[in-house]
């Protein structure tokens, strides 16, 4: 099955990490540098999630180099945590919670759109394992 892991190191509120799709025969088809978190908000909670909703966004915090999208994480457990997602990690370092793509060019940004773009266009959901280690 196609999937999603991100596995982060925590810093305090914050981690670091990678942020990686593979494909239904398990290869690694697409990964960027992520963070979660921030000097005041918690990282995203580890366990399992399906993302969805793939879609364009135009505010500041998930636009980088001028480009802008994201979508939902949706937790498959209990938590109070609400609108967690994957974006570019525009505007201020760090995430309210989601999980933020560093990307070090325009080119970086705009290939992960078309990818991921085209990806959620194939499928309405995938499933999301987040890990911490130490």
């Amino acid at each position: 099955m196609s999937h999603f892991i991100y596995n982060g190191k925590m810093n305090g509120k914050l981690s670091s990490g990678k942020f990686k799709y593979y494909s239904e025969s398990g290869k690694l088809d697409w990964l960027c540098d992520a963070i979660s978190g921030s000097s005041n908000l918690k990282a995203l909670p580890e366990g399992l999630y399906v993302a969805s909703g793939f879609r364009v966004m135009k505010e500041k915090p998930f636009v980088l180099y001028g480009i802008g999208f994201g979508f939902d994480l949706i937790p498959q457990f209990k938590t109070d945590r609400t609108e967690l997602m994957f974006h570019p990690d525009g505007n201020l370092p760090g995430t309210a919670g989601c999980i933020g793509g560093l990307f070090k060019d325009k080119q970086e940004v705009e290939a992960s759109f078309i990818f991921l773009s085209k990806l959620f266009k194939k499928c309405s959901y995938v499933p999301v394992t987040v890990t911490y280690h130490k």
